[in-house]
């Protein structure tokens, strides 16, 4: 992704871009983008020095991590760069958010910094609702589409002593009443 800073005027300007994400190096991540990487860019030109405001959209299909559902993710997040220019040509910053490019240079590649910034806002763990109820441990049943239909007491073992002690002073009462 490429943005064009050639005979950029002082002041702000505005750039829309757009990429299919397999150019971006995202379809080697085996991901699977339903539409184009969109930059809506902001560019602010000050002396030798330009602040790239991106806001960057996507879409990518995913599997829900509870009920195993396809869905689909919306990616929507800002990058902010600095554009600094140098005479020295091989000039690089130990900022990351700082591009050093030589004077006459007609555009700067942020298709790094975009991959990147896309790949760190992709969900860890992808929901289909906030409120999915996911997969019954049992049966598999998917229980957002209908009940579980396994009658099977599962008891916490953590109560275990509780209920013997329990079921002891019942057996207490009952055969000291006889």
């Amino acid at each position: 992704m490429r943005i064009r800073i050639k005979d950029l005027a002082e002041g702000i300007q505005r750039q829309n871009l757009q990429e299919p994400a397999s150019s971006l190096g995202l379809d080697e991540e085996k991901l699977n983008f339903t539409e184009p990487v969109k930059a809506k860019v902001i560019l602010q030109k000050v002396a030798d020095q330009i602040v790239c405001r991106l806001h960057v959209a996507t879409s990518i299909k995913l599997q829900c991590s509870r009920c195993l559902e396809p869905t689909e993710a919306t990616i929507s997040e800002d990058i902010t760069l600095l554009v600094a220019f140098s005479s020295t040509p091989a000039q690089a910053s130990a900022d990351p958010d700082v591009k050093v490019v030589p004077y006459g240079v007609e555009e700067v590649d942020v298709s790094e910094e975009v991959r990147q910034t896309i790949l760190l806002a992709i969900p860890g763990k992808p929901l289909c609702m906030d409120d999915c109820l996911g997969l019954c441990p049992r049966c598999g049943q998917n229980l957002n589409l209908d009940r579980c239909r396994c009658h099977v007491k599962v008891e916490d073992p953590r109560w275990s002593g509780l209920r013997k002690l329990l079921s002891d002073k019942t057996k207490g009462e009952t055969s000291g009443r006889s």
